[in-house]
């Protein structure tokens, strides 16, 4: 009974996961696409590929030294105590370079016309920290990197 419920848990899940990752995007585009046209899809292209050079730079090191770090500290049994000194680590790397994109906002004028776009796509500096895709490498559980992506 336990692991009928547990595969019903993973079937749930992975057709859930995989469903949302294709039909989400699918919807969304076309609406997003026509009520923002070309220019406007174009600006939130900039704006986002802008915050992905900031969070690539303030995670920088983060995964590989997270990699090592688990895989390592596996070993040893104190994967807890790296995996939070590694999130705090990325955090405060996240938190200087958010600093450095207000900045940005506030005096390239190449972005403070689209500012309240640039605003509201560094949502990504929050979320960014989260993701924590070293830490399952380190402890070798690919299964669960793959069920994420697809």
């Amino acid at each position: 009974n336990h692991e009928n419920q547990i595969s019903k848990i993973q079937f749930y899940n992975e057709f859930l996961l995989t469903a949302s990752n294709f039909i989400f995007p699918l919807i969304t585009f076309s609406y997003v696409s026509r009520v923002l046209g070309a220019s406007g899809t174009g600006k939130v292209s900039f704006a986002i590929s802008v915050v992905s050079y900031f969070t690539m730079v303030a995670a920088l090191g983060v995964p590989t030294y997270g990699f090592v770090g688990s895989q390592s500290k596996r070993r040893s049994g104190k994967t807890n105590r790296t995996t939070q000194e590694i999130l705090i680590i990325h955090f405060i790397y996240d938190g200087n370079s958010f600093i450095v994109y207000i900045m940005a906002i506030l005096f390239v004028p190449r972005f403070q016309s689209d500012r309240t776009l640039f605003l509201v796509v560094g949502y990504q500096f929050l979320l960014d920290p989260l993701g924590v895709n070293w830490l399952y490498q380190g402890l070798e559980q690919y299964g669960y990197i793959c069920k994420t992506f697809n």
